[in-house]
């Protein structure tokens, strides 16, 4: 018996989507459109037959590659591609880099069995129509191969797939290509991360809504973001806080509405997700970056001489928030929003909450809920304690009646 040869190849592995439910002249047809998908690929037509295996699987197909490592990535973009302009049929990919050995089946052709292939099956089965699912180790290739591609892969994070096996598993999107939705099934196992993002409500409005989107886009970790009121102590229900800092300190809640009259709400908020022991990531402007909104000094020549006290110790308290950061987190500085929505995205990509971080039920997928609430001005008590002024004053004895 000849000692068995082990290589290591690429393997790209594909299925067309709810095969089984069509009707047999309806496969037939998934089937050839797939097929001739496939057969417009510059990868495929590229490889000769000592570089590329060709396995049908009866709904889809198992291309191994072995002598070029990009080539099943390029080749299922290019498939995809091919697939978008049709719309048919409707399929899912999965890549994985591992050792195979050829093996003679039944019919006396080359067949393949090892974790090169069985992986790459298990990785697609994870996705649904339109996903380019890689394993890490295919990943990680891609990274060290060229900086173009970090860009094009989102980390889904560590799921268990069949047998038991953990996978992480990364999401391949590229020039419109690839399905950015969070897979159906990590939907389902993975828990709900509440992300509260504290920053002034003056200067970084913009940049808010920013951090939201890149917050959302992460569906696939995924993320999931509740803005609360402005009133500190909701921080300390979130698993993790971003703060934002610009050039402006922000609103001082008075105490009588549960301030101390010298931190912003935003010091605030990070305050109290600090004693709850909650993650603090920080983020601050970098002070040579262009910026366009008006900072806390340029006050001093826009406002009335009378408001000089104040903007002057605006001012410091923006500066001592500033330290109070550094010493209690490691910010990193932004120059721009795409910037900050880039470093955040990152940040939260390698966020793991604790292991006590409750999953949700799998009985509903979870829809953000936003709650835009302005911070309160200094006179403003709410409509309730205007009723309660208004219900007094009816039940005093001495109210007159001005008739």
């Amino acid at each position: 018996m000849p000692d068995r040869v082990y290589e290591n190849a690429s393997v790209l592995f594909m299925d067309i989507v709810s095969y089984s439910k069509q009707t047999v002249d309806q496969q037939a047809k998934l089937i050839s459109l797939l097929q001739s998908a496939v057969n417009q690929s510059n990868e495929f037509q590229r490889a000769n037959e000592t570089d590329l295996i060709k396995l049908p699987t009866g709904d889809g197909m198992a291309l191994v590659f072995t002598r070029d490592l990009l080539a099943p990535v390029q080749c299922a973009l290019e498939i995809a591609g091919a697939i978008r302009a049709g719309d048919e049929p409707k399929v899912r990919m999965g890549i994985h880099t591992g050792p195979i050995t050829r093996q003679v089946d039944i019919n006396g052709k080359v067949n393949i069995v090892g974790d090169g292939i069985n992986i790459a099956q298990r990785v697609m089965d994870s996705g649904d129509a339109g996903h380019i699912l890689l394993s890490s180790t295919m990943a990680e290739n891609l990274q060290r191969l060229s900086a173009d591609w970090p860009p094009c892969l989102k980390d889904l994070g560590v799921h268990e797939v069949k047998h038991g096996v953990r996978l992480q598993l990364y999401n391949l999107l590229k020039d419109g290509l690839g399905n950015q939705q969070l897979p159906a099934k990590l939907r389902a196992t993975r828990p709900v991360i509440r992300i509260f993002i504290a920053s002034p409500a003056i200067d970084v409005v913009s940049y808010r809504d920013k951090v939201r989107d890149a917050v959302l886009l992460l569906e696939n970790l995924p993320m999931a973001m509740e803005t609360f009121s402005a009133q500190a102590g909701k921080s300390s229900e979130a698993d993790a806080v971003i703060c934002i800092v610009g050039h402006r300190y922000g609103y001082v809640p008075p105490p009588e509405l549960g301030g101390d009259g010298e931190r912003s709400i935003t010091w605030l908020e990070v305050a109290e997700a600090r004693r709850a022991g909650k993650p603090v990531f920080a983020f601050l402007v970098d002070p040579k970056a262009p910026w366009t909104e008006l900072k806390e000094q340029d006050r001093l020549l826009s406002e009335p001489p009378d408001k000089a006290a104040e903007i002057s110790k605006a001012v410091q308290k923006l500066q001592e928030f500033k330290a109070y950061l550094e010493r209690e987190s490691t910010p990193r500085t932004f120059t721009d929003a795409d910037d900050l929505a880039k470093k955040i995205t990152a940040t939260l990509q390698s966020f793991t909450p604790p292991k006590s971080h409750a999953a949700p039920s799998t009985t509903r997928i979870w829809q953000p809920l936003f709650c835009h609430a302005l911070q309160p001005a200094q006179h403003f008590h709410g409509r309730e304690a205007k009723l309660q002024q208004l219900k007094g004053w009816l039940e005093s004895p001495d109210r007159k009646s001005v008739v």
